[in-house]
C-alpha cells in the first residue's frame, strides 16, 4: 500500500516540477537605464606601525567567556591602537572602540597600560 501511495506522490512531484518549468527565455526585461556605484574610502590612509592578530594561549585559538589574553605592541607618540572581535555565538555582533582608537600615550606622553576592555 505505501509503496503505491509513494509511486503517486513521485508522479504528481514530477508532473508539478515539468508543468512550472517554461521555455520562455527571450522574455527578459530590458534595462532602460544605468547606474553608477561609487565606492570611496572616506579615511585617512596612514602607514601601519604594526599588524597581526591574536589568539588565546591555549589549545584553542578561540577566546572564550571569561578568558583574557595579553598583548604587548610598541608605538609612538600620539599613535592609537584599533581592532575589532566577533561575539561568536551571534555571527554578526562585533566589538571595536570608537575612531580612532585607544590611544597608547598619555597627555604627558608617557606611555600607559590599561586594560582595553573598559574602552570598547
Amino acid at each position: 500500500m505505501r509503496h503505491k501511495q509513494f509511486g503517486w506522490l513521485s508522479l504528481l512531484g514530477l508532473s508539478l516540477v515539468l508543468a512550472s518549468c517554461s521555455k520562455d527565455d527571450d522574455g527578459m526585461m530590458e534595462m532602460s537605464s544605468s547606474s553608477t556605484i561609487t565606492i570611496e574610502n572616506v579615511l585617512d590612509s596612514r602607514p601601519l606601525v604594526e599588524s597581526g592578530t591574536f589568539k588565546n594561549n591555549g589549545g584553542s585559538p578561540l577566546i572564550m567567556p571569561g578568558e583574557s589574553i595579553s598583548i604587548q605592541l610598541y608605538a609612538g607618540k600620539g599613535q592609537a591602537v584599533s581592532f575589532a572581535t566577533m561575539y561568536g555565538w551571534s555571527n554578526d555582533l562585533f566589538f571595536a572602540p570608537a575612531n580612532p582608537g585607544n590611544l597608547l600615550h598619555a597627555v604627558t606622553q608617557v606611555p600607559i597600560d590599561f586594560p582595553l576592555a573598559k574602552n570598547i
